[in-house]
């Protein structure tokens, strides 16, 4: 997708080759701008066998690691075998499916992803999961961000976190009535 992302003869999105971003990646014509392109690659990308999904990432990886993409922490993995584990675990229906609702309207996805998503390479499971602490409520966008996983075919789940043991923090009233 990185060559899509940053793809030559879109007018205007780039006018210097130190740009983290093209100038129109959260505007509603990049999609438009690179429909047939997206179309054509998640295509690829859904029928693909996972030793291509392999070798995509790794070319991807050779080439481009450490280079500045707005919304990209290469520090989230350990290497390129990290991300091809994961990419195997999830395959390549489900990888189309989150590329395909963040392609069509990044400014708007990127909020209410799911905190976490845990594998094993060894099970070649996954679960994607939203972690709630006490009190806390989903947001209307991580619904539509689990709505849209869940009718993806993806084993995703909320994980609501109770303190055991823990102490009481104080309100600043009741620390100044001490």
């Amino acid at each position: 997708m990185w060559d899509i992302i940053f793809m030559d003869g879109i007018a205007d999105t780039f006018h210097s080759q130190y740009q983290s971003q093209p100038l129109d990646l959260l505007s509603d014509s990049f999609y438009s701008s690179r429909q047939q392109a997206i179309t054509e690659r998640l295509q690829e990308i859904r029928s693909s066998s996972l030793e291509t999904l392999q070798s995509w990432l790794e070319r991807s990886w050779e080439a481009h690691y450490n280079t500045r993409c707005w919304g990209l922490n290469w520090d989230r993995f350990r290497g390129v075998q990290h991300v091809q584990s994961l990419a195997i675990c999830l395959g390549g229906e489900l990888l189309a499916a989150i590329f395909d609702r963040i392609s069509q309207g990044i400014r708007h996805t990127t909020s209410g992803v799911p905190d976490l998503m845990v594998w094993s390479t060894d099970t070649r499971k996954y679960k994607i999961v939203e972690v709630k602490g006490p009190g806390d409520k989903l947001s209307f966008k991580q619904m539509l961000w689990i709505d849209y996983l869940l009718r993806a075919g993806a084993d995703v789940e909320v994980c609501h976190v109770k303190p055991v043991g823990a102490k009481r923090i104080l309100s600043g009233a009741e620390k100044s009535s001490k």
